[in-house]
């Protein structure tokens, strides 16, 4: 399937490796090695090899909005090139299939200690009133599945500003299209910003240029802030698993760090006011009702003058999520 896949993208002229065929014209060569009677059969393939430097080597600092736009552009063209992939190979179980990430979480998230689970528990909840119920309506195709930092190559670690192409189809599914964008997301937003606000930067500008190329559907950005969370929370989770069976590995520790930052850093944000900030770089509207304009007019030809406005600019509330009060640009009050 893997092989499959990447000759497919590369016809369609998109920047990934291929397995180069044998002498006999396969693409996977099989060795036969014998030992004491035994034969054991071991397969091999050579993949071309293809230029760039890892996305993980150039320092989260010097990422720039240029950098994120690109990438969304090139994940919203690999996206259309897999729409006419097909392969009984990718219809598969696999914990790492973000539809998959719910149970996956539940059954390991008894191994995190309890500020931990509080905030996992909180986001597999957004996930299973929010998203869960909405599933049968997201677009479902094959997707690449694995855009981290060290399957993404990029023209100069130094300064990087165009993505140069993608690696390792391991994790080929068959899902939900909006999964590649939310892991996408998810791995792009980790690590140290130049600003504190810079993480939603990066969300804007890389959702934005994808939506330019592959358009989204309304459903598709409604889920997309759970998504990404239920990534970070599976990959958290499955961390836990890894560092109970090897407790001194440090590097384990160190590797799952950025995801606990950058859940945090999520768990302060309203997913209403992310939805109205992705619509807006997304130039679509923020909700479907009257403009302000239009509804001071109609309260002026319909209200009397002592129900007046109290503000010289008046606020227009579309939201409303526990003690907080949410304008047409999902701002809180």
């Amino acid at each position: 399937m893997q092989n499959e896949a990447m000759s497919h993208l590369t016809k369609k002229e998109c920047s990934v490796p291929r397995a180069m065929n044998n002498r006999q014209g396969a693409s996977i060569s099989t060795i036969r090695l014998s030992d004491n009677n035994h034969q054991y059969d071991f397969y091999l393939r050579v993949l071309t090899f293809l230029p760039g430097q890892f996305y993980a080597d150039s320092s989260p600092l010097s990422h720039t909005k240029a950098l994120w736009k690109d990438l969304g552009g090139f994940m919203a063209k690999l996206t259309i090139a897999l729409s006419d992939f097909n392969h009984p190979g990718a219809f598969r179980y696999f914990e790492w299939d973000l539809a998959q990430g719910y149970r996956v979480c539940m059954s390991k998230i008894q191994l995190l200690n309890t500020e931990q689970s509080q905030l996992v528990g909180g986001f597999l909840n957004l996930y299973k009133t929010q998203t869960m119920p909405v599933l049968s309506h997201l677009p479902q195709g094959v997707i690449h599945n694995d855009a981290n930092d060290y399957n993404l190559l990029v023209n100069d670690k130094t300064l990087p500003s165009r993505v140069t192409g993608i690696i390792d189809f391991g994790d080929v599914v068959h899902t939900h299209i909006i999964n590649e964008l939310a892991i996408t997301c998810a791995y792009a937003l980790m690590g140290e910003k130049r600003e504190p606000d810079d993480f939603l930067s990066a969300l804007t500008a890389i959702v934005s240029s994808y939506h330019q190329i592959r358009a989204l559907q309304d459903i598709e950005l409604e889920v997309l802030y759970s998504l990404i969370t239920l990534r970070l929370c599976t990959t958290v989770c499955n961390a836990a698993l890894a560092i109970k069976k090897q407790p001194d590995n440090k590097y384990l520790l160190v590797s799952v760090k950025p995801a606990w930052l950058l859940l945090n850093a999520l768990n302060e944000l309203d997913p209403f006011t992310v939805l109205c900030k992705l619509r807006h770089a997304c130039g679509l509207a923020v909700d479907s009702g009257l403009s302000s304009e239009d509804i001071i007019d109609y309260r002026q030809k319909h209200l009397g003058k002592t129900l007046s406005l109290s503000y010289q600019v008046p606020l227009k509330i579309v939201h409303g999520r526990g003690a907080y009060l949410f304008d047409h640009l999902g701002t809180p009050y």
